[in-house]
C-alpha cells in the first residue's frame, strides 16, 4: 500500500498492533516522533452511528508503544502531507489534531478504516481481512520471532498475559519445538 494515500496508517497498524478505535483515536499529540514512541490515551468508537471519544478499551489498554525506525519515517511524511493537505483546504479543514484524517481533516471512523482496508486488502490479491487482522499478524509474528508473551500482552494492551495466550496458543507449537531445539544445542556445546 506505500502508493496509497493511508498506507501510514497500515504501516502504523501493522507494526504496533493497535485497535482499529486506537488508531481511529490517535492525535498528534500521543506521537512522540524523535523518541519513537505513541501512546494510546484514547480510542473512537461509533455509538448508534455517531462517533464517540472515549478511554481506551481496558486499564491496560492505556500504553505506550514504540516505533520501529520505519514507522517513524512513515509518519513524518504522512505529517508533512497532513499539513500539505490543510494548506490546500483553508477554511474547510476541520478543527483538530488528529492524527488520521480524510483530505479536509475529519478523523476516520473505525469502520471506514474497516471498509477502506479491506478494499485495499482485496486490490492487493490478498484473502478477505480487515483492520484487526493486522493486529492479530503482529502479535504472532512478535511470538514466532521469540518475542516474550509479557511483551507482546503489553504491546497489545491485553488485560493480562493469560488473554495473549489464550488468543494466541495456536502459534505456541512450532515454538515450543524451536526453544527445544535450541536448548539441545545449548546443552551440546
Amino acid at each position: 500500500t506505500e502508493n496509497e494515500r493511508l498506507h501510514p496508517v497500515w504501516q502504523t497498524a501493522c507494526m504496533t498492533g493497535l485497535r482499529r478505535s486506537e488508531l481511529a483515536g490517535l492525535q498528534w499529540g500521543d506521537i512522540d516522533l524523535e523518541a519513537g514512541v505513541l501512546s494510546v490515551r484514547r480510542a473512537r468508537t461509533q455509538v448508534d452511528g455517531k462517533p464517540v471519544v472515549k478511554g481506551p478499551k481496558t486499564a491496560a489498554s492505556r500504553r505506550t508503544v514504540d516505533l520501529d525506525e520505519r514507522t517513524v519515517s512513515v509518519l513524518k511524511r504522512w505529517k508533512v502531507a497532513q499539513l500539505e493537505e490543510r494548506l490546500f483546504a483553508g477554511t474547510a479543514w476541520e478543527a483538530g489534531e488528529w492524527c488520521f484524517t480524510d483530505e479536509i481533516g475529519a478523523p476516520l471512523r473505525p469502520d471506514t478504516l474497516t471498509r477502506m482496508f479491506q478494499a485495499s486488502a482485496e486490490a492487493a490479491g490478498l484473502p478477505p481481512t480487515d483492520v484487526n487482522g493486522l493486529r492479530h499478524a503482529h502479535a504472532t509474528a512478535l511470538l514466532r520471532a521469540g518475542v516474550h508473551p509479557k511483551i507482546v500482552q503489553e504491546r497489545l494492551g491485553h488485560s493480562s498475559i493469560s488473554v495473549t495466550m489464550d488468543i494466541y496458543s495456536s502459534v505456541l507449537p512450532g515454538m515450543q519445538r524451536e526453544a527445544i531445539d535450541r536448548l539441545a544445542q545449548m546443552m551440546e556445546s
